[in-house]
């Protein structure tokens, strides 16, 4: 896996990743990461990541294309929303107006609301 240098800081060996791959569309596959490479590639400005299926697909392929999250961090009922119902960094429309929210973790499909609604508020994509 190619991990961001912002983000390097935050990973260790035996942290637990989860993927999904392009060829299993309804599979999520959990991993274990066993090596960090030290060297940042220059052109993509990431480092390298291995990690290891704990339960691998019956059949992987080289060159397989995917999305993985790695696990830096877990919280106990934690109210997640899409990334699409935000506008303007930390805002939510409900239908009593806009709502500004605190945010917390981040992935690339849904961030971590702190404080400023909770699971009864109903949310209108903007």
């Amino acid at each position: 896996m190619s991990v961001d240098e912002v983000v390097i800081r935050q990973i260790a060996l035996d942290q637990t990743a989860i993927v999904s791959l392009d060829a299993y569309p309804d599979e999520v596959f959990e991993l274990t990461i066993k090596k960090i490479y030290p060297t940042k590639d220059q052109k993509t400005q990431t480092f390298m990541v291995e990690a290891f299926f704990n339960n691998p697909p019956d059949r992987l392929f080289v060159g397989l294309s995917g999305e993985a999250n790695i696990i830096i961090q877990k919280s106990e009922n934690a109210i997640w929303i899409p990334n699409e119902y935000l506008f303007n960094v930390n805002m939510v429309k409900t239908p009593d107006g806009e709502v500004e929210i605190s945010l917390g973790l981040r992935n690339m499909y849904q961030v971590q609301v702190l404080e400023g609604i909770d699971t009864s508020t109903i949310l209108i994509k903007s």
